[in-house]
C-alpha cells in the first residue's frame, strides 16, 4: 500500500504537508462565519475520528487560508488547552502543526472564488430522511454510553420524531418511533413500505431484520 501512494503522489505531483499554524493566515475576507458552537463541534470531531480533512492554503502567499478556517479555530483552541491532535491512523500530529495542501498555483481570484464555492457547494447538498433516520437509529445501537458525533444538535432531531438521546429503547421500540404506520407495517414477518424509496425500503428490511415483501407505490 505504501509503495501505491508513492507512485500516485509521484504522477500526481500532490503537495501536502505539515506546515505550523503560526505559518498560515485566515483570509480576511472570509464571509463564512464559525461561532464558537461550531468550533465545539469541530473539535468534538476531531477527538473522535482525527483530523481528516487538510487545510488549503496558498504557502506562496503568506499562508492564506483557502478552506479549513473553522478546522483552523479548532485546532488553535485545542492547542491551547493543551489537547493532543491525531490523524485518523492514530497517531499523533507534532505540536503546533497540521496538514496542509498547498494552493499556491492558483490565482488570487481563484483562491477566493474557491472560498466561497467551498462552503455554498457543500450546503446545497439535502438529506434522504427515511435513510438518515436509519442511519442515525443504528449508530445509536452501536454506541457505547456515549452518543456518538454526528454534528446533529437534539433540536435539529426533535421536530419530526422525537429526541434520539433521550432513551436506549430496543430496537423494536425505537423503530415505531421512527416511522409511521401508515409507511411501514410488518406483516407474517415481512416489511412492507408506503411513499419511499426501494432503497430506503431495503435499508429499513436489513436493518430490522425483515423479510423482503413489495414495496407499494
Amino acid at each position: 500500500m505504501g509503495q501505491q501512494i508513492t507512485e500516485i503522489e509521484e504522477a500526481a505531483s500532490i503537495t501536502v504537508g505539515l506546515v505550523r499554524l503560526t505559518c498560515l493566515a485566515p483570509y480576511e475576507r472570509n464571509a463564512r462565519t464559525h461561532p464558537q458552537d461550531q468550533i465545539e463541534e469541530i473539535k468534538a470531531s476531531i477527538r473522535a475520528f482525527g483530523f481528516t480533512n487538510p487545510i488549503l492554503a496558498d504557502l506562496d502567499d503568506g499562508g492564506v487560508i483557502a478552506a479549513g478556517h473553522g478546522r483552523h479555530m479548532a485546532v488553535e483552541q485545542m492547542l491551547d488547552a493543551e489537547e493532543d491532535v491525531r490523524l485518523p491512523n492514530g497517531k499523533v500530529l507534532p505540536a503546533g502543526y497540521v496538514p496542509v495542501i498547498d494552493c499556491s498555483a492558483w490565482t488570487e481570484a481563484q483562491r477566493r472564488a474557491y472560498t466561497l464555492a467551498d462552503n455554498k457547494i457543500a450546503a446545497n447538498s439535502g438529506w434522504d430522511d427515511d435513510l438518515l433516520k436509519i442511519e442515525i437509529g443504528d449508530l445509536l445501537d452501536l454506541a457505547d454510553e456515549a452518543a456518538p458525533v454526528l454534528g446533529f444538535s437534539d433540536k435539529e432531531l426533535e421536530p419530526s420524531h422525537g429526541p434520539w438521546t433521550a432513551s436506549r429503547a430496543p430496537r423494536s421500540a425505537r423503530l415505531s418511533r421512527l416511522w409511521t404506520p401508515s409507511r411501514v407495517r410488518v406483516t407474517s414477518g415481512s416489511l412492507v413500505t408506503t411513499g419511499c424509496s426501494a432503497a430506503t425500503a431495503r435499508a429499513l428490511r436489513t436493518s430490522i431484520g425483515c423479510s423482503t415483501a413489495p414495496c407499494p407505490t
